[in-house]
C-alpha cells in the first residue's frame, strides 16, 4: 500500500496512479512584510522580461502572483519598489528612521493634485545620517500614508535592542 504524503492514510496503488496524472503539488511561501516590495520587483522585471523574450504566455503566468503583492497599489504607485526595499533593510539593520516629504510642487499635465518628493533619512547614534529617495513625484496624501505606514513598520520591525526593547 503506499501512504498519503499529506495525512498517512494508505492508498491503493492503482488509484493512486490514475491520480497522479491529474495532480500537482503546491508550494507554499510565506514572505516577510518588508520583502513585498521587493517580490513586487521580481515578479514585474520577470514580466517584463519575459515579455521581451517572446515568452508572453509565460509572462501572463505570473500576474496572479505579482498580484498578491499589490495590497496599498493607489498610495504605493508613486513610489520606487527598489528603494523601498531598501529602506526596509536599512529598518531590520538597525537604523531609526525619519520620513521627510518635500514642498508641494504645482500639478503637471491632467493630474490636478500637487507632488511632493519622499526621502526616508536613516538616522544612527555616532554615525553620519543616510537619506534614501523613496518618490521623486507622489501625491501629497500617498506621502502622508506612506510616512504613517512607514514609521509603524519601523517601530513594529527594528532589531530588539541589548536591553530587550524597541
Amino acid at each position: 500500500m503506499t501512504k498519503c504524503p499529506s495525512c498517512g492514510t494508505d492508498i491503493d496503488p492503482s488509484a493512486a496512479n490514475s491520480a497522479a496524472s491529474n495532480s500537482q503539488k503546491m508550494i507554499t511561501l510565506q514572505i516577510p512584510e518588508a520583502d513585498a516590495a521587493l517580490m513586487r520587483v521580481v515578479f514585474q522585471e520577470m514580466n517584463i522580461k519575459l515579455g521581451m523574450h517572446g515568452l508572453g504566455e509565460l509572462a501572463n503566468q505570473l500576474r496572479p502572483y505579482h498580484d498578491k503583492f499589490m495590497e496599498n497599489a493607489e498610495h504605493l504607485r508613486f513610489f520606487d519598489d527598489r528603494n523601498l526595499a531598501m529602506a526596509f533593510r536599512g529598518v531590520e539593520y538597525g537604523y531609526k528612521i525619519e520620513v521627510r516629504i518635500g514642498e508641494d510642487r504645482p500639478a503637471v499635465g491632467v493630474i490636478p493634485d500637487p507632488r511632493v518628493t519622499v526621502d526616508v533619512d536613516f538616522i544612527r547614534e555616532g554615525e553620519k545620517t543616510k537619506t534614501l529617495n523613496v518618490a521623486d513625484n507622489a501625491t501629497r496624501n500617498a506621502a502622508e500614508w506612506f510616512k504613517a505606514y512607514f514609521e509603524d513598520a519601523a517601530i513594529r520591525l527594528a532589531p530588539l535592542e541589548e536591553d530587550g526593547e524597541n
